[in-house]
């Protein structure tokens, strides 16, 4: 009996350190192969994204969208979107909404239930598409629509947008629309390259489906190229980032007023951003706005010189040559040293005066 109870407590003992026991897959094991498994999780999942996080650790985001919801924390509580739409693949972190509503004839404002990606939002009315800012204009999530614009009774509306995938996140997409006046041409070029799908197209304000398009150039098919002065809408959506995750230089603003200059492809500024060349003047300039003014300075006149009536009427000393004159003591010819008495004309002085030997003489109007 005694015996017994010993193997007994032996099994006991061997299943309670059994069920204890732990594997520490990174220092106990070597290649493991999980392909055998029922299934294998190495990703946390939830419907928000955990507040904190350290580097490495993964996340299925439940609430978002396919393609969008995958996440790692490359920083600590820093989660960044994997397997986004950059470089023009994969899945988009933007996900599209679209809502409907009809028109009273009289009401101008609608609320959408989220707020659009900036230039991502377009509105039909019975078909036709509506221009932003000339039939609606768009604060947040709502839609106004302007004078001559309004909807009649019985419309049919329809808005289609973006929303980021991951509210909170932004998304490494952006829309643009392109407004450009038809020539009769059959290919036209748009400023960004559109990512899949997210193509639209209107000649005035009729969608357009007959065209095939080869990165940022689309081409009409025969039969439909928009005919000459047509108004065509291209709205599409374009990844900020290039195939290298950093963002595309066709993205990059140009250097505008109050704002900071970019480079060129040769990482310097370019010559449209710099100012006229102004060659050094080797001195300071005069403000022309002092010049002949109280307290600027004296302007010249064309024979260079400073004009009488810039002249304070000090007397000023200066040297006088008589001619045309009839009297023995001077004749002509003779120059002596005068005194300007008081400043004149440009032409004349009002009075010179002069001595000869023990006489004075004034002169007036020479």
């Amino acid at each position: 009996m005694s015996r017994v109870l010993i193997v007994l407590g032996a099994f006991g003992l061997l299943a309670g350190a059994i069920a204890q026991t732990k594997v520490d897959l990174q220092n106990q094991s070597r290649g493991v192969d999980f392909s055998s498994a029922a299934y294998t999780k190495p990703a946390k999942t939830g419907t928000a994204l955990p507040p904190t996080c350290s580097t490495g650790e993964a996340f299925v985001l439940t609430s978002a969208t396919p393609g969008s919801n995958f996440f790692i924390c490359t920083a600590t509580n820093s989660w960044s979107i994997q397997g986004s739409g950059t470089g023009g693949g994969g899945g988009l972190s933007v996900g599209f909404s679209a809502e409907k509503s009809t028109g009273t004839g009289s009401q101008t404002l609608f609320n959408l239930a989220s707020t659009p990606v900036t230039n991502s939002l377009t509105v039909w009315v019975n078909g036709l598409i509506q221009d932003p800012g000339t039939n609606y204009t768009l604060s947040g999530g709502s839609v106004t629509f302007v004078s001559g614009s309004i909807p009649a009774s019985n419309a049919k509306i329809a808005f289609r947008y973006a929303v980021p995938a991951v509210p909170g996140v932004t998304p490494d997409v952006a829309f643009a629309t392109d407004q450009i006046t038809a020539t009769g041409a059959q290919n036209y070029t748009v400023s960004g390259q559109p990512l899949a799908n997210s193509l639209i197209i209107a000649v005035n304000g009729q969608l357009q489906e007959n065209y095939t398009i080869s990165g940022s150039t689309i081409t009409f098919t025969t039969g439909s190229i928009p005919a000459a002065s047509s108004r065509i809408s291209f709205r599409y959506g374009y990844s900020i980032y290039g195939g290298n995750g950093k963002i595309l230089v066709s993205q990059l603003p140009a250097g505008s007023a109050n704002g900071i200059a970019s480079l060129g492809a040769d990482a310097k500024v370019p010559a449209a951003q710099l100012p006229a060349f102004q060659a050094p003047l080797g001195y300071t300039p005069v403000d022309s706005a002092k010049m002949g003014t109280a307290n600027g300075v004296a302007a010249l006149g064309a024979d260079g010189k400073v004009p009488p009536a810039q002249l304070p009427p000090s007397l000023i000393t200066g040297q006088a040559c008589i001619q045309g004159q009839t009297m023995a003591q001077l004749p002509d010819g003779t120059c002596l040293p005068v005194i300007v008495v008081a400043g004149g004309s440009a032409a004349t002085w009002a009075s010179v005066s002069t001595t000869w030997g023990n006489e004075s003489h004034t002169w007036a109007g020479i």
